[in-house]
């Protein structure tokens, strides 16, 4: 019979030992993550509260327009989301298409909206002019390029036509066209009178950001960066707070029209 080696048989027992603690903890592990999961679905289908997502412009390498000062859109637009979601919250549920310094492509941002099954989608930026002293904003809905609009903004683009052919990407906001330029004008309405701005329009035009929205959707132009004084604003707390309640109260008006 051969010796046996103590030492190396202390290590081989040793290594199971710790295997076997190994193989426990993941076990655990899993099983407090399914929980969560599990629970978490359950949260989430039991939730009766209206959808918003919250589309910060730009971000990581895509720095948008930067003011005067050295503020950047990107990072303007974050903050005010951020604003907005306090403001809109607990009364709704709010997502982010993205809620921190990083890029994220266009179509993905509608598609987070479309994934969540929003109500609204709201994309928030700032403009920049050449002319210093442009203060005005804008709220835009989505219209095609080749898109004549008629019968207050109804076009083309229904869910299913009589076949029962699928929506292409590009059409599908068309549907949806009517009450985004309703949402619009009530966020105009809502904003009209914040002090220090020279006007505010609703206008159309074919953004790519809204063009994939299943829902009614809107881009906020929180005017230009690039004049000195509107850069000034959109770094203040209290300016973007007084925004940001006032884009709340557009958006019950326009569910409280759209229940009439």
């Amino acid at each position: 019979m051969q010796p046996v080696d103590m030492t190396e048989s202390g290590k081989t027992a040793s290594g199971y030992t710790y295997l076997c603690a190994f193989l426990m903890v993941m076990v655990f592990v899993l099983n407090v993550n399914t929980r969560f999961s599990v629970a978490e679905t359950s949260d989430a289908s039991t939730d009766k509260r209206r959808v918003i997502v919250l589309d910060p412009g730009h971000g990581g390498n895509d720095m948008g327009v930067r003011g005067p000062d050295g503020s950047f859109e990107k990072a303007i637009t974050l903050n005010l989301s951020r604003i907005i979601a306090k403001a809109l919250k607990p009364e709704y549920q709010v997502v982010f298409t993205r809620n921190g310094d990083y890029q994220v492509e266009l179509t993905r941002r509608t598609s987070i909206a479309n994934h969540k099954k929003a109500d609204l989608f709201i994309s928030i930026h700032t403009g920049g002019s050449r002319r210093y002293q442009a203060n005005q904003w804008a709220v835009y809905y989505f219209m095609s390029a080749n898109q004549r609009e008629t019968e207050f903004g109804k076009g083309p683009g229904n869910p299913k036509d009589a076949e029962g052919s699928i929506i292409f990407w590009d059409t599908v906001q068309a549907r949806h066209q009517k009450d985004s330029r309703v949402f619009a004008e009530t966020i105009k309405d809502q904003l009209a009178n914040i002090t220090g701005i020279s006007g505010i329009e609703v206008n159309h035009a074919a953004l790519r950001v809204l063009e994939g929205a299943d829902m009614p959707a809107i881009m906020i132009e929180a005017g230009y960066i690039t004049n000195p004084q509107t850069e000034k604003r959109l770094n203040d707390t209290a300016f973007l707070t007084d925004t940001a309640k006032r884009i709340k109260k557009g958006v019950n008006a326009y569910f409280g029209a759209a229940q009439k």
